[in-house]
């Protein structure tokens, strides 16, 4: 058994030092269904008014209402279990690795590839944190392996991560240990179904999770739902549906302009492994739902190709990605470039107030 991630119980602490417009106290979790106060007994959080309850497993209060696509909820459990065995041997990256063995359907051709993605992928945030001047809570959801959540911690009065893959869950308490990260909390849960009371976060960051979503308009007023009033701050990124550049998911050209029938067994012809539940979206579409979630001040920006985004790529998509940058710093063509660019990344607020997470620009 592992003890839970960040001290002994499962309140989260405090969110947000004094300041001159409030303070932010403790708070219980809530009911993801009904938003109800939840009872703590007996290593499980129970809701009178739903007749649910939701058990703590490893540590990690699990707080779905729908099983991950991909995995049982049981299964799920199963696997962090199994992972569990290996964790005080083995380091964050020989996790992540023994994680992908353990995934049938994976050749082991792809295990090392897949491991090394999620590591450069936790060297990328550290190399590139946003900054929110050290005030306030930090909600992220999807967060995954937790990279982005271990480089932006220091940066936050408290930070929480959730996500709907408890096995993953497990991999990020690995990273965050080891980053030596302590005011952070895991949490699994659904986007579209946050145990949290509304408006306690000063940002909500949601790195390419709309794509995985059962629900993308419901992930986003939920997102909207747990954000500060005046000061609230959502930053999201998603691949683009129309981008004329490889699937990020599985590195293969073309696969999103062919029919949903036929998408799943080109990926599985080309790459061996089948494509997923995964639904990007088009500009259009992004701006729909975004209006629709109550969104009203949003930015949707390119996102830039420099830096670390290179490592890896051969020459011809080296020579794609500085055509990209190129086209980009022309503000005439940047409007067309929303339509078939690599992916969107996008910062919306609530009304403007003080005190409001800074994020850097694209």
């Amino acid at each position: 058994m592992i003890d839970p991630p960040f001290g002994t119980g499962h309140r989260l602490g405090p969110l947000g030092r004094k300041t001159t417009e409030s303070a932010v106290s403790e708070f219980s979790f809530v009911c993801p269904q009904c938003k109800g106060p939840l009872t703590e007994l007996n290593k499980a959080y129970c809701c009178a008014q739903c007749d649910r309850t939701y058990p703590v497993v490893l540590g990690i209060p699990d707080f779905r209402i729908f099983p991950d696509p991909y995995i049982s909820i049981e299964d799920d459990r199963h696997k962090a279990k199994e992972l569990a065995k290996y964790y005080g041997e083995l380091s964050f990256p020989e996790v992540v690795s023994r994680y992908w063995e353990m995934t049938p359907g994976v050749p082991e051709g792809l295990v090392r590839e897949f491991t090394n993605a999620v590591v450069n992928k936790k060297e990328r945030a550290a190399q590139n944190p946003r900054r929110v001047d050290g005030f306030g809570g930090l909600l992220e959801v999807g967060c995954g392996a937790g990279g982005f959540l271990a480089a932006a911690a220091p940066s936050c009065d408290r930070a929480v991560g959730v996500d709907i893959a408890f096995r993953w869950l497990l991999v990020a308490k690995k990273n965050l240990e080891e980053s030596r990260i302590k005011n952070a909390t895991l949490v699994c849960a659904c986007g579209e179904f946050l145990p949290f009371p509304d408006g306690i976060f000063d940002e909500v960051a949601a790195e390419d999770v709309l794509d995985h979503a059962r629900d993308q308009a419901g992930l986003l007023r939920e997102s909207r739902r747990v954000l500060k009033q005046q000061t609230g701050t959502l930053y999201l990124s998603t691949p683009n549906r129309y981008s004329l550049g490889p699937d990020p998911h599985v590195w293969v050209w073309g696969a999103v302009f062919l029919p949903p029938g036929l998408r799943d067994p080109y990926i599985r012809f080309r790459k061996g492994v089948p494509y997923g539940p995964i639904h990007p979206v088009s500009y259009a579409k992004l701006r729909r739902l975004l209006k629709s979630a109550g969104f009203e001040e949003c930015n949707v920006e390119l996102p830039g190709l420099q830096g670390l985004e290179h490592r890896g790529l051969s020459p011809w998509h080296r020579f794609q990605a500085r055509m990209y940058e190129r086209l980009r710093g022309i503000p005439m063509l940047r409007y067309a470039l929303r339509l078939v660019g690599p992916s969107f990344q996008v910062v919306c607020h609530k009304p403007k107030g003080v005190n409001q997470c800074q994020l850097p620009k694209p």
